[in-house]
């Protein structure tokens, strides 16, 4: 494998973290504010 295949490699992965990380951050942002809600709505009735 040469420098720059071994470049692009590295690069395909550090953006499959990324898109992981992202997706990851949106689920757990996702089930903070369902918690949330739920709080409000006990709050509410």
């Amino acid at each position: 494998m040469n420098k720059t295949e071994l470049t692009k490699v590295v690069a395909e992965k550090i953006e499959l973290t990324q898109k992981e990380a992202a997706a990851a951050t949106q689920s757990v942002l996702g089930v903070t504010i369902h918690h949330h809600q739920a709080k409000l709505m006990q709050i509410q009735f």
